[in-house]
């Protein structure tokens, strides 16, 4: 496929998947372009469906009080070096560069998320956002009101939240 791959995906994940469907497809043409070969699950959410939509959600989250501050992104990288490790973390940064890059449309992000993702993981994407709001000292207003649209979207119970 040479290096259209992630073009290629990322189109046909828009098409069949939406917004998500379409980074990770992205995601996962970059793989293939770096790769070769890829081999694929069906029927189940993947590690790497998890990552996307985790770094999708934390783009809409840096974004939110309108400032990206070193704290939050900080934060973000001891995160994804713990869970993923330095390559890992260092893939996921460049992909969340691009993100920061783009509108996230946050209700079709979290509705996909509740549809394909069990109930615990979704509630620890959750807990990962409030970490994330409250990584600068300060917990803005728009931050909260992020957090209730993606409490109401991903089907979290309010007392969970």
């Amino acid at each position: 496929m040479g290096k259209f791959a992630k073009w290629i995906g990322g189109g046909l994940g828009w098409a069949f998947f939406g917004p998500v469907g379409g980074l990770f497809g992205f995601f996962l043409g970059s793989v293939v372009d770096s790769v070769e070969t890829v081999q694929l699950t069906s029927g189940k959410t993947t590690p790497g469906d998890y990552v996307m939509s985790l770094l999708v959600l934390v783009a809409a989250m840096l974004k939110a009080d309108g400032k990206i501050l070193k704290s939050e992104l900080d934060y973000v990288k001891r995160f994804l070096v713990q869970n993923f490790g330095v390559e890992g973390a260092q893939e996921a940064l460049m992909m969340l560069k691009d993100l920061l890059k783009q509108d996230i449309p946050v209700q079709d992000v979290c509705s996909q998320i509740a549809s394909n993702v069990d109930y615990s993981s979704r509630l620890q994407l959750l807990h990962f956002m409030f970490g994330l709001a409250n990584a600068d000292g300060h917990f803005a207003s728009t931050e909260e009101q992020l957090i209730d649209t993606m409490t109401q979207y991903l089907g979290i119970n309010q007392k969970d939240q």
